[in-house]
This record gives C-alpha cells, structure tokens and sequence, in this order.
C-alpha cells in the first residue's frame, strides 16, 4: 500500500472526489459555521496532501477552528463518522491486492 499513498501524497486528492466523500455526511444535518469551516478545512487539506489521518484533525490547522479537537464542535458519533470516510479516503489509494 505504500507506493498508492505515496503517488496519492504526492498528487492530492481531486478536489471533487474529496468534497463528495462529505456530501452524504452533510445531507440532512443542519451544521453551524464552524463545523461547515472544519469541514472545508478537511477538503482543503485532502485535495492538498490527499491523504490524513484522524490524528490530523487535533493538530493546526483544525485547532484553529477547534483548539480542542473535532469533538468541540461535533458530537461524539459525528466525530466516528468522518474518521470512517477518512480511513475510505485512505483505502481508495492502496492497490486493491493489497488492501486486505
């Protein structure tokens, strides 16, 4: 799987793709600013480095909008749900022979 997240580190994440892996998550939530903010902050950081992991979410530049960690601004199992679409982000960029 190392070389996929490489060419994936190196090239970012389409800036498309990585918006719609959030749209179902935003489909029917009515979010405040500050949560549409880290969001935008999660696409932003993906189209550029194509890849994160959940610990990025307690590091700059989320504290800026989130000192704490997402669990300020989100519920817990909201939380849950964006570090699975991360970790589907992440899988999408290993060869499928190798992602079992």
């Amino acid at each position: 799987g190392g070389l996929g997240l490489f060419l994936r580190s190196l090239g970012g994440l389409d800036r498309g793709a990585a918006t719609a892996a959030f749209d179902r998550f935003r489909a029917g939530r009515t979010l405040a600013s500050e949560q549409l903010d880290f969001l935008q902050q999660i696409v932003d950081f993906l189209a550029q480095r194509g890849i994160m992991e959940a610990g990025d979410l307690y590091e700059a530049p989320f504290t800026a909008i989130a000192p704490t960690g997402p669990e300020e601004i989100f519920a817990e199992e909201d939380v849950d749900i964006v570090v699975t679409i991360l970790d589907a982000i992440r899988v999408t960029a290993i060869p499928q022979d190798q992602a079992s």
